[in-house]
């Protein structure tokens, strides 16, 4: 409204213009361009606030498994100290990640492609499909995921500690990265030793 001086009955008082102007639309429906668009923008600005939240997460959680002031942290770190647990997670659910993913996308309206087979198939899968025992290549296959999986953890724990060297970083932190370093290739001289894996 806009108020009148001389009338104390706001009832008389006339409607602002600003809301007159406001008052006036009308709502019609979008063509699918403006739709798509505004599809576009709602999901842009979805991720933006996932990501923020999966931030915040990530400060969250290093401050609760954090025995120390934090100094030590950084985002990379904190990841790699989250992976375990969010593998765990995964096992107490008890379904496929890629499974969850495809249901998501399906939620959020977004274009699901057909499933189709992964390569290279797993011992399970195989044993799942055809109720039978999978031929030893298929098996081969399997531990050979496994085991480039481990070595590029070696690959990347040696990237990381060289990283670190070059930056000059305090030697508590060097020696962390050397400590992770050498158990990577630990676990990874295990793993080629281990026939059943």
């Amino acid at each position: 409204v806009a108020p009148q001086a001389g009338d104390t009955n706001r009832s008389r008082w006339p409607t602002d213009p600003t809301w007159r102007v406001v008052q006036g639309a009308t709502f019609t429906d979008a063509s699918e361009e403006v739709r798509a668009m505004t599809r576009e923008h709602q999901t842009t600005q979805a991720i933006d606030k996932r990501v923020q939240g999966i931030h915040g997460g990530l400060i969250s959680f290093a401050a609760l498994t954090s025995e120390d002031d934090g100094h030590r942290w950084d985002l990379s770190y904190a990841v790699r100290e989250v992976v375990p647990w969010l593998e765990g997670e995964a096992i107490a659910r008890e379904k496929d990640f890629g499974a969850l993913v495809r249901e998501r996308k399906q939620q959020l309206g977004l274009p699901v492609a057909l499933e189709g087979r992964i390569l290279p198939f797993t011992r399970k899968a195989v044993i799942a499909e055809t109720d039978q025992e999978p031929p030893p290549e298929v098996a081969y296959d399997a531990r050979q995921l496994v085991l480039d999986h481990a070595w590029r953890c070696v690959e990347r724990a040696e990237r990381d500690l060289e990283a670190a060297q070059q930056r000059g970083v305090p030697e508590a932190i060097e020696n962390q990265l050397g400590a992770v370093y050498t158990q990577a290739l630990a676990n990874y001289a295990a793993m080629l030793e281990d026939p059943g894996l």
